[in-house]
């Protein structure tokens, strides 16, 4: 199959466990050869500076805590990959498959916020 086939799935996630469902995901695809299939896992954040007392950092804050972005070719295959990574929760629908990205709500708040990057966002087939 073809990545041009893939898209952008939303997967619910243990809140916390975000980079590692996102690692996971990515090393069993490796594993099992399904590099082709499972594209891109993508954690959206973002950099905020924060001040407490005199000093100031800069601080990572996950945009959508507890979700995880999974660019794949829907099969039974890579559903049983994706839903069997340690702390990821279920997110079906009534066909118990992962809900598509079609969210218009969301693609105007990474249009405002230009969280994902152009290339990646053109990738992303939303239907509005």
């Amino acid at each position: 199959m073809a990545e041009s086939e893939a898209r952008w799935y939303v997967v619910h996630t243990y809140s916390g466990y975000e980079n590692k469902v996102a690692t996971d995901l990515m090393t069993t695809a490796e594993n099992r050869n399904l590099q082709d299939m499972i594209i891109d896992v993508k954690v959206p954040v973002e950099i905020v500076t924060e001040t407490v007392g005199d000093k100031t950092k800069e601080v990572e804050n996950k945009l959508f805590p507890g979700y995880v972005f999974v660019k794949m070719v829907y099969t039974d295959e890579t559903w049983y990959v994706v839903r069997n990574i340690e702390a990821v929760q279920d997110l079906w629908d009534p066909d118990q498959s992962p809900y598509h990205l079609q969210m218009r709500k969301f693609t105007e708040w990474v249009l405002k916020h230009e969280v994902l990057s152009l290339t990646i966002l053109s990738a992303i087939q939303f239907a509005l």
